[in-house]
């Protein structure tokens, strides 16, 4: 897999986008078999632990729509996501510093965030979450209000799964995990609401990339029982660790760089 592009040019994410998420306040789900939460809390942060960085490229495809593109990361919070069709865009955040870079405006957007807070995770789950599919990075859990049992899946054969309420845009869900026990890899996520239901699916895996765990390879989204969409991801790489350095936008000479910084402050130049 190439290393990423220097500079790329903005296009519609139409195919890519996903919006954050917020807990449902005062929602008082019971809370489940309360050890087997924890168990699961457990093997989840121990399976993160095991990924230290990765690369990939995947292929979106709903209806005649096709979009492509590639992903970074790098532990503990580092991430670069560049679209390459149909057209190109990237995003990068390099632990401090989120960077929107775009060729055709010729101008690269800089903020600086705070990572202890709240609103940085929030803004780092929209911008990211489209590149890192589902089984490539830790299921949303709230911290409490979640219930788990264990379950039988064909992809199994055992299973646990997971279920909590969420408000996402503004519209309340339920929002389901199926994870397979005890490795905890993804397999399938459905959200339920009034307006309906979509699930996302694993349909292939592979399981010899880190020992003991399986990553989707190819997945298809269902809405109401007719699949709407899938992701293909042809290349996965764990020996592949970018340098904290490729984490920074550095745009070329012409570009038009706004900073904007935690104190409020604001800086433009032309570089």
């Amino acid at each position: 897999m190439k290393r990423p592009a220097p500079a790329l040019a903005p296009v519609s994410l139409a195919l890519l986008l996903g919006g954050g998420c917020e807990q449902l306040k005062g929602s008082h789900a019971p809370g489940g078999d309360a050890a087997l939460l924890q168990e699961v809390r457990t093997r989840l942060a121990a399976r993160e632990g095991k990924v230290t960085g990765y690369a990939l490229t995947a292929e979106v495809r709903e209806g005649p729509h096709v979009a492509k593109y590639e992903f970074w990361f790098r532990a503990p919070n580092k991430m670069r996501g560049d679209i390459t069709e149909p057209g190109s865009f990237s995003y990068a955040f390099d632990g401090r510093f989120l960077y929107q870079q775009s060729d055709e405006r010729r101008s690269l957007l800089v903020a600086e965030l705070d990572p202890s807070r709240e609103s940085t995770a929030v803004a780092l789950l929209q911008t990211f979450s489209p590149f890192a599919p589902e089984g490539l990075r830790a299921p949303l859990l709230k911290s409490r209000d979640v219930t788990v049992q264990r379950v039988q899946h064909p992809k199994g054969p055992e299973a646990v799964k997971l279920e909590q309420r969420i408000r996402m845009d503004g519209l309340a869900y339920k929002l389901t995990y199926v994870l397979r026990w005890p490795s905890m890899d993804f397999l399938s996520k459905t959200l339920d609401s009034k307006g309906g239901s979509v699930e996302l699916r694993v349909d292939e895996e592979s399981c010899d990339v880190l020992p003991g765990l399986c990553f989707p390879r190819k997945l298809s989204e269902w809405r109401e029982g007719r699949k709407a969409s899938t992701t293909d991801i042809p290349d996965l790489d764990f020996s592949e660790v970018l340098p904290a350095e490729a984490f920074v936008l550095e745009p070329p000479q012409g570009f038009f760089v706004e900073k904007s910084f935690l104190d409020g402050g604001t800086s433009t130049a032309r570089r």
